[in-house]
């Protein structure tokens, strides 16, 4: 939600559509109050991290295809963490 308004002011502003891009700032501040407070990337990615070691604890190994067992326990923590970062983190720890 935040990301398609975010991309949304960019086009008003690459058209200088100021007045459009102000009132959707405007709008997505008042969103931004009743979102879930992302934590910081460091953390996020620490914790992503943490899953990792212990699948690999388990396992012995890791791949993309382990994204499936991952990725759900980390939204369990953080529900609105980017699919991407999970994903560069796995291939990242690929051996």
């Amino acid at each position: 939600m935040k990301k398609s308004h975010e991309e949304t002011i960019e086009g008003y502003m690459k058209v200088n559509n100021t007045q459009s891009a102000e009132s959707e700032r405007a709008e997505l501040s008042i969103i931004m109050e009743y979102l879930p407070k992302m934590p910081s990337k460091e953390e996020t990615e620490s914790f992503i991290r943490e899953i990792i070691s212990l699948h690999l604890a388990e396992n012995g190994t890791i791949s993309i295809k382990d994204m499936g067992r991952i990725l759900p326990k980390v939204k369990e923590k953080y529900p609105l963490v980017d699919g991407k970062l999970v994903k560069d983190i796995i291939l990242s720890h690929q051996q």
